[in-house]
């Protein structure tokens, strides 16, 4: 299994949706309906290798929630992320308040719902990363 970061929409009070498409992510077993292959960057389940990246790397995008996932099957493995054919939801990260980008949801219930733990970002981690933006 494979740590990675992504972000989700606030799809009601107790789940989560992709940012790219419709699918409602499950507590587990989330499978992409299409394998990941080579040079083929629009299959698979995506996810950044690190929170910072994704942080920055897709500030054009809004999203609701941001978290962990645990990648694992067939994993194509790009400069800044992967596609996995499988993920699980790891965890899920408060950043509420850091940023203007992050809706007011309550992620506690998420987290709750999921059955992962809430990970409060360290502030210091988190005002580092943005002065070297």
């Amino acid at each position: 299994m494979i740590r990675a970061y992504r972000g989700w929409l606030f799809f009601d009070e107790s789940s989560v949706m992709s940012l790219c498409s419709m699918y409602r992510w499950k507590k587990q077993g989330n499978r992409s309906h299409l394998l990941p292959i080579e040079d083929s960057w629009g299959r698979g389940l995506h996810a950044c290798k690190t929170l910072e990246f994704f942080l920055g790397g897709y500030a054009y995008l809004t999203w609701d929630v941001v978290g962990e996932v645990l990648l694992y099957g067939k994993i194509i493995e790009g400069e800044y992320g992967y596609q996995a054919e499988r993920a699980d939801i790891s965890a899920f990260f408060d950043l509420t308040g850091k940023s203007n980008r992050f809706r007011k949801v309550d992620i506690r219930k998420l987290a709750d719902n999921y059955g992962v733990p809430l990970i409060h970002v360290d502030e210091v981690r988190f005002n580092k990363w943005k002065e070297e933006q």
